[in-house]
């Protein structure tokens, strides 16, 4: 098993090297014992000398395995505090878990996203990974207090595209809150999401995440 570390917060990955033994108990029944080989690697450095870009705090990370790669995203900021404007999304990629490509704005550069997300002064929070259809969909939210404020999906359909991002408008009306009690919520994603599959009884089914 590899534990991946960002800004000393451990990130699962089931990357192992595994040993199983065989063991007698005192009554002589045979069992096998998990005996994994652990290993640790970082993703990032929040040290100015060793990140590039410099990123000081670094949080709220996930992690999945897609196209034979590990896909670690987490919000970052080059100051060391959360919350603070110019708080950004973050990606970095790794085929063996133990090296791992320079981390990247990937909603907000042009580079990587072909609707680049603008982020004037802005935090980005809390990106979460699942697979849909054999493409990666992330959910995640903005702060900014203009129009880029918002909850969003963003999608990648292969490895070396480029991430669409879409802006989640609310029903009744066209409005990035949503409306409750005839007050606006901020919709916060803060959990990676799971697939459900809706039967409603009509012979069709609905997925939905």
């Amino acid at each position: 098993m590899l534990a991946v570390r960002l800004r000393g917060v451990v990130l699962c990955a089931a990357l192992s090297t595994v040993a199983f033994g065989a063991h007698s108990s005192a009554s002589g029944v045979q069992f096998t014992v998990y005996d994994p080989n652990v290993s640790d690697a970082s993703v990032v450095q929040s040290s100015a000398s060793r990140a590039q870009p410099p990123l000081g705090y670094n949080h709220d990370s996930t992690v999945v395995w897609w196209h034979n790669r590990w896909w670690a995203l987490w919000n970052a900021n080059s100051l060391a505090a959360e919350g603070r404007p110019y708080q950004y999304n973050y990606l970095s990629t790794s085929a063996d878990g133990i090296t791992w490509s320079p981390a990247v704005r990937v909603f907000s550069d042009a580079a990587h996203s072909s609707n680049p997300v603008q982020c004037n002064a802005c935090t980005q929070w809390q990106p979460n990974v699942v697979i849909v259809n054999n493409a990666l969909w992330v959910s995640w939210c903005q702060h900014s207090n203009d129009s880029y404020q918002g909850t969003y999906v963003s999608c990648l359909d292969t490895p070396d595209g480029l991430w669409r991002n879409q802006l989640v408008h609310f029903w009744p009306r066209n409005d990035t809150l949503p409306v409750v009690g005839g007050k606006k919520w901020f919709a916060f994603p803060t959990q990676d999401p799971i697939i459900v599959t809706l039967a409603p009884g009509d012979g069709t089914t609905t997925t939905t995440t």
